[in-house]
């Protein structure tokens, strides 16, 4: 038995504008693939964001080999040998010695290590977080947004260290009461990011038609939406390490960070700033680790964000 002719037609002609706009063709795959080539050349061309990379992968292989490579992995931990306190750099010494004699060079590439790490994982956890709960307010709508940016306005209006601070004086010192405290405030903005993108896409004509075509909603959030929201998720990401990074020194200055004798970048430029200016190399060298871990995420960023060309705010 025949169906509904003028139905048949109907749904061909949505299929045809459907198709115009790519759903279901792989001319739209085609130009995202050309698109990617082009972009990874820019960015290749872009000498910063090389150089920001090749600086960021240094500090990451070398944090991760640290323990087996450096000069003094006897020094990293509970070690004293006041014979050899306060050193300035030397060739046995490259960065100096601290207050107890333990090599400067080898604490501060080992501790590097929990703060790269704890930098790279908040703004992942944040996104995984904020992204989807941006996709809702902003497909959804109603009192369901509402809900949403309202609580995401209250975070948003504290400072992610205030929390921290909270949470580690709850918690105790340790990395997940670092993680969770910089974490719970984190995903906020990516909330509101994502959702102003979803507000702007979901007005696309092949939203529309994914809509007349019967596509479920949650088909429609992650499958058409989402990936129009990816590149200044991605840009975001990259340059919230660099701040993570940063937070997660300050928590280190500050005495909230990881317990000593375990050694944190942020935690080696408090020791040293009671021996400044006289014993300069103390604070000087975890501070220039901190400096250009951050300098090169941010090269990496700024090339990124103008490759993909979008604006992160």
């Amino acid at each position: 038995m025949n169906g509904n002719p003028a139905r048949e037609r109907n749904q061909k002609k949505i299929k045809r504008i459907a198709a115009s706009f790519g759903i279901g063709s792989n001319f739209i795959q085609n130009i995202k693939s050309e698109t990617l080539r082009d972009r990874l050349y820019r960015f290749r061309k872009s000498k910063l964001s090389i150089i920001g990379l090749a600086m960021f992968l240094f500090f990451v292989v070398f944090a991760i080999l640290s323990p087996f490579i450096v000069p003094y992995p006897k020094e990293v931990g509970a070690y004293v040998n006041f014979s050899q306190a306060l050193r300035p750099v030397s060739l046995t010494h490259l960065f100096g010695t601290d207050e107890f004699g333990r090599d400067i060079f080898s604490r501060a590439f080992v501790g590097s290590r929990i703060t790269i790490f704890v930098g790279l994982i908040i703004p992942i956890i944040g996104a995984v977080i904020g992204v989807p709960l941006g996709l809702i307010a902003g497909y959804v709508g109603g009192k369901v947004e509402a809900a949403i940016m309202r609580v995401t306005d209250v975070f948003l209006s504290i400072p992610p260290l205030i929390i921290a601070i909270l949470v580690i004086g709850a918690m105790g010192h340790s990395m997940t009461s670092i993680i969770f405290g910089l974490s719970i405030d984190w995903w906020s903005w990516y909330v509101r990011m994502v959702h102003a993108e979803t507000l702007s896409v979901k007005q696309q004509n092949y939203i529309e038609a994914s809509r007349m075509l019967g596509t479920g909603r949650f088909r429609i959030i992650f499958s058409h939406i989402l990936p129009n929201s990816v590149f200044p998720v991605i840009v975001k990401i990259t340059l919230d390490m660099g701040y993570a990074i940063l937070n997660v020194a300050s928590l280190g200055f500050l005495g909230l960070g990881i317990y000593p004798p375990t050694p944190e970048l942020g935690a080696m430029v408090a020791e040293g700033r009671l021996y400044l200016p006289a014993y300069w190399w103390v604070s000087f060298f975890p501070a220039l680790i901190i400096l250009l871990i951050i300098l090169s995420i941010n090269f990496i960023g700024d090339g990124m964000r103008d490759v993909l060309d979008v604006e992160v705010t």
